[in-house]
This record gives C-alpha cells, sequence and structure tokens, in this order.
C-alpha cells in the first residue's frame, strides 16, 4: 500500500472527495493511518462535520478512541 495512505485518506475527507475516500478504503486503505500531525481521517472528519465521511469511516473501522498529537 502506499507509504502516506494517512495523507491521502486525510486529504479525500478535507477536500470532500467521498468518491475517492470509498476507493481508498475499499481497496484496504487502513482508516486508521494517521498524516504527518498524527490526525486520522476520522478526526478530519468530525472536526469539520462532514457526517458522511465520518459513516464511511466507521464502517471502515476507524477507531474512535486515536489521539493526535
Amino acid at each position: 500500500m502506499l507509504d502516506h495512505v494517512g495523507t491521502f485518506l486525510c486529504e479525500a475527507v478535507a477536500s470532500r472527495e467521498l468518491e475517492f475516500l470509498k476507493r481508498l478504503l475499499f481497496n484496504g486503505a487502513n482508516p486508521n493511518a494517521k498524516n504527518f500531525d498524527m490526525r486520522t481521517p476520522l478526526h478530519i472528519a468530525a472536526s469539520e462535520g462532514l457526517y458522511p465521511a465520518s459513516v464511511l469511516l466507521l464502517e471502515a473501522g476507524a477507531s474512535v478512541l486515536s489521539v493526535d498529537r
């Protein structure tokens, strides 16, 4: 898989690219992967109020217990 999958997932969420996010998750991207700030895609979705992205991530196994820096 990609070395920076957390960054790709976070960027997909932040740019509201739900189809890209779905493809990444469907192809095995870890929904708990972190970006350079140690933030998960779920952190981004929750902080931006992006309910549809949050649901996708939770259904894919994202943890609600992840801690950022």
